[in-house]
């Protein structure tokens, strides 16, 4: 993997990481796992527009710089919380 596929898989991952924050809680963000971010690269393709840096709960001390928004990271961020749910409901 080149620095630019990992740069792209990070902020995906930090995207992803925020859109769960935003839709379901900040306990939801960890749930976050990389097989979601996988998805979210495949369902969001190339359409991510990548914002400035930002902090989270996680890494309080390193600014990443996460995909603001696209539908792709919103599904992605949908779907992980649904299997959560029946994760535990288990």
């Amino acid at each position: 993997m080149n620095e630019d596929e990992r740069g792209a898989y990070q902020a995906a991952y930090c995207g992803l990481c925020h859109a769960m924050g935003k839709r379901h809680g900040w306990m939801a963000r960890y749930t976050l796992n990389y097989d979601f971010t996988f998805l979210a690269i495949l369902f969001s393709g190339h359409d991510d527009e990548i914002g400035g840096p930002l902090r989270c709960p996680a890494h309080p001390f390193r600014a990443k710089n996460p995909c603001l928004h696209s539908a792709g990271l919103e599904t992605a961020a949908d779907g992980s919380m649904i299997l959560t749910w029946h994760k535990l409901r288990d």
